[in-house]
């Protein structure tokens, strides 16, 4: 039976290809930990793996005390046949599992407008209660035609169109048009796809608070989140955001999230489970994005709708999600903002470059949030509950620290997400990804280590500050040795000032490139522009940028990620659920991938393990796992240094950048210094320069006027004389008086 008020997630059956009964356990008790009270299992027509998957969930299910229903989605492949549909509905209906509203089985679909008919057949050979997902008709059209078919409806409109956010007129328009049946109400966070079937976004930044204090004001009978893939990759995204979907349901009090494992359009809530459910093309924005701590406060937004009241809050959390450059950094490869089949504009207009947060408190508390070394933002929450809200980048760069606290001691950890780095730097990273992987010789320790310290030096300083140096007495068998090794290549830098260390670098790294990078006419010519610009600035002064400069707060494996929007958006921290306790705190929902950031290498390329195996092997000539492995670091070396070639990139970019600050500076403090007389000066000219040419166009429009025998003009000229002949007359005779009147 149902409850007054019910929750679901749509979940693909379709992504579950390689799922155990093991996988469905683990999803079914997560989600009912969050407060779901049901999935939507979505099927298509003809996937062969759907029986045995359908079993597995309803056994899982079954074994946990949790529910399941069917929504046919005829939009896959294909429409199902209606005994086909029987079959199924009929199979499940005894199952403990099955979510049912007064005995009769609980249904939906996606899409199946044109096998409307074929329900009033399979109404009257099993019992169910039938709320079809036909958007696309309307709800006028849907009122006027198909409410004696239905229970109900669902709505698929869960994201906004164009630059503006989404609001509840949708839900309420359904609702009207339903009368006393039941509707269920989407929620969703956001919506990015960028594979060859669909490239589009809708935006999302903020959506998934607003859309429950939506839920919150229409009061559906039952929502449903949806999982589906990241539709957000608009991102070029800078391209990466955190998502889930949501939806909501009425008469029967119900919602549905949108979704629980909706890889390709990012808008999943649940875990990456298995890399084969992330439908071809998505991968480059979700592999390694785990979205599963939108669970975290779901609960409390479930709470409130099933109750209508503010829930207590027992522990504190918070949620910061961000893209890591602004919107029009880097290409938007091809995606635009709206579907196909909407007015399609610009994605940079879609997206907001802002920094979004979430706080759950017990207590009043404050929350602060810092961009890069600039002045924190802070918020002052009055009360227990959950306060939203976020930041505009405002040309701020640097990492994000977010910190909740009470009484002046830290309610929740603070936390510190990847850097913002500032458009000039996106662009070159993302010009950067063109090099071509081909082959390159790999530099000498000592070279690799005089970058990496270098590199060091310039984004955190010296490294007596940061860090302490491993120390000696610790076998090298725990890899010690390759980190003193690299501690005394940054401590051979200090002293040096973030630019100078800077400048080294560029200089030391194109030094490194014409003798190991690879030689083909691309990587050439980057590296020729390079040194074209290099040899621009390398004479300016050290001092053309501020030591604190945020764009020194990055980290290699961060700028990777803040060329990819996939970049975007947000994904969540490193850490697991199960090393974080599962328990309340800060959680960083943020475009940094775990894999990549295991996978960077220390800025310079520099490789202790692969170094020394190399070193201490026998000769490659006689040995073929010698060459193997000289192969294997060739190759590693090469992918490494395309990486620095980034780095290289950016820094010459943010130089340039500095330069054209200063120039700019110089022509502010000119015109600053000038003083009062150049603006009168400049009044003047702009006067004499509008008299001039309203003269012109007055003696153009004389001239044409007197070859058509037209005298207005050339009386109104003549009156007009006459009245300034008359003022300058009384203008004489008022000096004359006043002359007069002084002698």
């Amino acid at each position: 039976m149902a409850t007054p008020r019910s929750v679901f997630a749509h979940h693909i059956v379709g992504n579950t290809a390689a799922y155990g009964p093991a996988d469905w356990e683990k999803d079914i008790k997560l989600a009912k930990a969050a407060g779901i009270d049901a999935f939507a299992l979505n099927i298509a027509a003809q996937t062969d793996y759907t029986d045995a998957q359908l079993a597995n969930a309803y056994g899982a299910a079954e074994s946990i005390g949790f529910k399941l229903f069917l929504s046919f989605d005829y939009a896959a492949q294909g429409p199902f046949s209606t005994s086909a549909v029987i079959a199924l509905l009929q199979r499940h209906a005894k199952s403990p599992a099955q979510f049912k509203v007064n005995g009769a089985s609980f249904v939906s679909t996606f899409e199946g407008l044109d096998n409307s008919d074929d329900w009033r057949t399979i109404r009257a050979s099993v019992p169910i209660y039938f709320l079809p997902d036909w958007t696309s008709k309307g709800p006028e059209v849907f009122r006027k035609s198909m409410l004696d078919v239905v229970d109900g409806a669902f709505s698929w409109d869960a994201w906004p169109q164009g630059a503006s956010n989404k609001t509840d007129t949708s839900d309420k328009l359904w609702q009207t048009a339903l009368g006393n049946k039941a509707y269920m109400m989407p929620v969703s966070p956001w919506f990015y796809a960028n594979r060859p079937d669909k490239n589009w976004l809708w935006r999302g930044d903020g959506m998934w608070h607003e859309r429950w204090q939506q839920v919150l004001e229409v009061q559906p009978n039952f929502v449903e989140v949806r999982n589906d893939p990241l539709g957000l990759e608009r991102l070029p995204i800078p391209k990466q955001w955190l998502l889930i979907d949501s939806m909501i349901l009425t008469p029967a009090s119900g919602q549905q999230i949108i979704t629980w494992n909706d890889y390709g359009e990012s808008h999943y809530i649940g875990p990456l489970t298995n890399a084969s459910g992330i439908p071809k093309g998505s991968h480059q924005y979700v592999d390694n994005m785990p979205h599963d701590h939108w669970l975290d406060i779901l609960p409390y937004y479930i709470a409130a709708y099933k109750s209508g009241t503010a829930p207590a809050v027992h522990t504190d959390k918070a949620q910061v999600w961000y893209r890591l450059s602004p919107a029009a950094a880097g290409s938007s490869g091809g995606t635009v903002g709206n579907a196909p089949w909407e007015p399609l504009i610009n994605a940079n207009a879609v997206v907001q470059d802002e920094v979004f947060f979430t706080a759950l408190v017990k207590e009043p508390s404050t929350v602060s949030l810092q961009i890069g070394s600039n002045a924190a933002d802070t918020f002052q929450v009055a009360s227990a509950g959950l306060f939203h809200s976020s930041v505009p980048f405002k040309g701020r760069t640097g990492r994000v620290t977010l910190a909740v606290s009470r009484n002046g001691e830290a309610a929740i950890p603070a936390v510190t997400g990847p850097a913002i780095v500032d458009r000039v730097f996106a662009h070159a990273l993302n010009t950067v990804k063109r090099i071509p992987r081909t082959g390159s010789a790999r530099p000498p320790s000592s070279d690799r280590l005089k970058l990496y310290g270098l590199y060091k030096q310039s984004m955190e300083g010296n490294v007596e500050g940061v860090m302490r140096r491993p120390p000696d007495d610790v076998p090298d068998t725990e890899g010690t040795r390759a980190e003193r090794e690299k501690w005394d290549a940054w401590r051979a830098q200090s002293g040096l000032s973030r630019t100078a260390a800077k400048r080294a670098y560029i200089s030391t790294l194109i030094t490194t490139m014409h003798q190991y990078a690879s030689s083909t006419p691309e990587a050439k010519e980057l590296v020729a522009e390079l040194e074209f610009v290099w040899d621009q600035i390398k004479a300016n002064s050290n001092n053309t940028s501020h030591e604190s400069s945020p764009r020194g707060e990055m980290t290699g494996g961060e700028e990777r990620l803040g060329m990819s929007y996939a970049s975007l958006g947000d994904s969540r921290g490193r850490r697991t659920r199960d090393e974080e306790g599962g328990g309340g705190g800060l959680r960083v929902l943020r475009p940094v991938s775990d894999r990549d950031q295991e996978e960077e290498y220390d800025e310079d390329g520099y490789d202790d393990e692969n170094d020394q195996r190399v070193r201490e092997e026998p000769n490659s000539e006689t040995d073929p796992a010698r060459a193997r492995d000289l192969d294997f670091c060739n190759r590693k070396w090469r992918k490494r240094i395309e990486s620095a070639l980034i780095r290289t990139s950016t820094e010459v970019a943010a130089l340039r950048e500095q330069i054209e600050s200063k120039g700019i500076g110089r022509r502010h403090k000119y015109r600053k210094g000038s003083g009062e007389w150049a603006w009168i000066r400049w009044l003047i000219w702009a006067a004499m320069r509008q008299l001039l040419f309203d003269a012109v166009i007055l003696g153009l429009a004389y001239v044409l006027a007197k070859r058509k025998g037209d005298q207005r003009i050339e009386q109104g000229l003549w009156l007009v004389m006459q009245a300034v002949k008359e003022h300058l007359r009384e203008v004489r005779l008022r000096g004359w008086r006043l002359r007069g009147i002084r002698y």
